[in-house]
């Protein structure tokens, strides 16, 4: 038993028309909101704690310690510990302490 092709329906008015192209991902803008985050970073700029005591010239421990502590902004991925550079940049100018004029 052969199948014979089935017509195609007539085009309905809104199927005529030229179809409108599909916008560019890329180009699209997201709604900006009071509520909105800043889009999030890659992963790479995250380092580790071997990264972060190099740079404060410290013990990985002590920044272990300070990241359990909650003294030092960190992210926790699973058991793994992260930091973001410019979070400790923060972190560091927060806590900076200044000197007092001569009296």
């Amino acid at each position: 038993m052969s199948r014979s092709p089935r017509p195609s329906p007539s085009p309905t008015p809104s199927q005529s028309q030229t179809p409108r192209p599909s916008p560019d991902p890329c180009a699209l803008t997201p709604r900006s909101s009071p509520t909105s985050r800043p889009p999030a970073k890659p992963f790479d700029e995250l380092i580790d704690a071997k990264q972060v005591a190099r740079r404060l010239k410290v013990p990985t421990s002590w920044v272990f310690a300070q990241a359990r502590a909650r003294r030092i902004p960190h992210h926790r991925l699973g058991h793994y510990v992260r930091f973001d550079p410019e979070d400790i940049e923060r972190w560091l100018r927060a806590g900076k302490v200044t000197t007092r004029p001569a009296p």
